[in-house]
C-alpha cells in the first residue's frame, strides 16, 4: 500500500499527525517501520536484512515462556505513529536468559516502570501473525517522562496532541 498526504503549512502537518491513530490500525504502523527499513536497505542497495525476521525472535520468545514487553519506536508506533528506527527494543523480566541479536536492545531496566509494572498493564497484539506484549500506554508515557531524551520529548508531544 503507498499513503501519502499533502501538507501546505507545518500546522496542517501538525494536525495530519494527530490523526495517524484514526487512520491506521496499531498492526499498520508497526508494519510502517518494517516498510521503512525494507526501504532503507533498498536505497543502500542492500539485501533486506535476514536478522530482522522479528516475528522468528517472538515465536521463539513466547515458546521458551519469555516474559517480555515491546518498548521504544515499536511501542510508541503500536500506541500512535510510525517513525524510523535501526532496532527494536524488549523489556524482558531480569530472571530470563537474554539471548543476543544484531537487531535487538534486551532491556532488564527502563526509566521509571519496573518489568512486573510493565507486565501487569501489556497490551495484548500480534506482530506478523504472532503473538507479542507491547508495553501500556500509561506505562510508555511514565517511561518516556523519566528518561527525558530528544525522542522520548518529542514522542511525548505527539502523545499530548494527539489526546493520549
Amino acid at each position: 500500500m503507498i499513503w501519502f498526504r499533502v501538507c501546505r503549512s507545518w500546522e496542517e502537518e501538525a494536525a495530519a499527525d494527530r490523526e495517524w491513530h484514526d487512520w491506521f490500525t496499531p498492526e499498520e504502523r508497526v508494519d510502517m517501520i518494517n516498510g521503512l527499513l525494507r526501504d532503507y536497505d533498498c536505497m543502500k542497495n542492500r539485501p533486506p536484512t535476514p536478522d530482522r525476521d522479528f516475528a522468528r525472535l517472538f515465536t521463539g520468545l513466547n515458546q521458551c515462556a519469555i516474559r517480555y514487553v515491546i518498548v521504544g519506536a515499536y511501542a510508541f508506533a503500536f500506541h500512535l505513529r510510525a517513525r524510523y528506527t535501526e532496532a527494536i527494543d524488549l523489556f524482558v523480566d531480569s530472571n530470563e536468559a537474554l539471548p543476543g541479536h544484531p537487531h535487538v536492545v534486551f532491556r532488564e531496566t527502563i526509566h521509571g516502570v519496573t518489568f512486573e509494572e510493565a507486565w501487569a498493564t501489556r497490551v495484548e497484539a500480534a506482530y506478523e501473525g504472532v503473538p507479542v506484549h507491547y508495553i501500556g500506554l500509561d506505562a510508555l508515557k511514565r517511561n518516556k517522562t523519566a528518561a527525558g531524551g530528544g525522542y522520548d520529548l518529542a514522542d511525548l508531544d505527539y502523545l499530548r496532541q494527539a489526546g493520549k
